[in-house]
Protein backbone atom coordinates (compact mmCIF):
# COMPACT_ATOMS: atom_id res chain seq x y z
CA UNK A 1 0.00 0.00 0.00
CA UNK A 2 1.47 3.33 -1.15
CA UNK A 3 0.71 5.39 1.97
CA UNK A 4 2.32 2.77 4.21
CA UNK A 5 5.82 3.14 2.73
CA UNK A 6 8.16 4.22 5.55
CA UNK A 7 10.65 7.01 4.94
CA UNK A 8 14.26 6.24 5.83
CA UNK A 9 15.62 9.78 5.44
CA UNK A 10 15.00 13.38 6.34
CA UNK A 11 12.89 15.14 8.93
CA UNK A 12 10.17 12.48 8.76
CA UNK A 13 12.38 9.37 8.87
CA UNK A 14 10.44 6.53 10.45
CA UNK A 15 7.07 7.97 9.38
CA UNK A 16 4.90 6.50 6.64
CA UNK A 17 3.98 8.63 3.65
CA UNK A 18 0.42 8.86 4.92
CA UNK A 19 1.74 10.45 8.15
CA UNK A 20 3.67 13.34 6.59
CA UNK A 21 2.22 16.77 5.71
CA UNK A 22 0.90 17.29 2.18
CA UNK A 23 3.52 19.94 1.39
CA UNK A 24 6.27 17.40 2.15
CA UNK A 25 4.53 14.84 -0.08
CA UNK A 26 4.54 17.45 -2.84
CA UNK A 27 8.26 17.97 -2.33
CA UNK A 28 8.88 14.21 -2.41
CA UNK A 29 6.92 13.99 -5.67
CA UNK A 30 8.91 16.83 -7.27
CA UNK A 31 11.98 17.52 -5.12
CA UNK A 32 13.77 20.81 -5.57
CA UNK A 33 16.98 21.55 -3.70
CA UNK A 34 18.06 25.07 -2.77
CA UNK A 35 21.72 24.03 -2.92
CA UNK A 36 23.56 21.32 -4.80
CA UNK A 37 23.01 17.98 -3.17
CA UNK A 38 24.14 14.46 -3.91
CA UNK A 39 20.98 13.15 -2.24
CA UNK A 40 18.14 12.12 -4.52
CA UNK A 41 14.68 11.10 -3.41
CA UNK A 42 14.43 7.42 -4.34
CA UNK A 43 12.28 6.86 -7.44
CA UNK A 44 9.93 4.51 -5.59
CA UNK A 45 9.31 7.16 -2.91
CA UNK A 46 8.70 9.81 -5.58
CA UNK A 47 6.21 7.57 -7.36
CA UNK A 48 4.46 6.57 -4.13
CA UNK A 49 4.14 10.23 -3.11
CA UNK A 50 2.61 11.08 -6.50
CA UNK A 51 0.17 8.21 -6.20
CA UNK A 52 -0.77 9.22 -2.67
CA UNK A 53 -1.38 12.76 -3.81
CA UNK A 54 -3.63 11.31 -6.49
CA UNK A 55 -1.94 13.28 -9.27
CA UNK A 56 -3.41 16.52 -7.97
CA UNK A 57 -3.44 19.63 -10.11
CA UNK A 58 -0.40 20.89 -8.21
CA UNK A 59 1.68 17.89 -9.26
CA UNK A 60 0.38 17.83 -12.84
CA UNK A 61 1.02 21.56 -13.31
CA UNK A 62 4.62 21.24 -12.20
CA UNK A 63 5.34 18.11 -14.22
CA UNK A 64 3.82 19.26 -17.50
CA UNK A 65 7.03 20.96 -18.58
CA UNK A 66 9.20 17.91 -17.94
CA UNK A 67 9.52 15.79 -21.08
CA UNK A 68 10.64 12.20 -21.06
CA UNK A 69 12.96 10.76 -23.75
CA UNK A 70 9.91 9.62 -25.76
CA UNK A 71 8.77 13.22 -26.12
CA UNK A 72 5.77 12.92 -23.80
CA UNK A 73 5.31 15.07 -20.76
CA UNK A 74 6.05 13.24 -17.55
CA UNK A 75 2.57 14.11 -16.28
CA UNK A 76 0.81 12.56 -19.27
CA UNK A 77 2.99 9.44 -19.05
CA UNK A 78 2.29 9.18 -15.33
CA UNK A 79 -1.47 9.63 -15.76
CA UNK A 80 -1.60 7.00 -18.50
CA UNK A 81 0.32 4.58 -16.28
CA UNK A 82 -2.08 5.17 -13.36
CA UNK A 83 -5.07 4.63 -15.65
CA UNK A 84 -3.50 1.46 -17.03
CA UNK A 85 -2.36 0.02 -13.69
CA UNK A 86 -5.31 1.22 -11.65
Amino acid sequence: MTGEQTLTFGEYAGKTLSQVPEDYLRWLAKPEFKTESKFRVPAEVQEAAMQLLGATTWVKDRLCGDVDPGGQTVASSFIRRINRDG
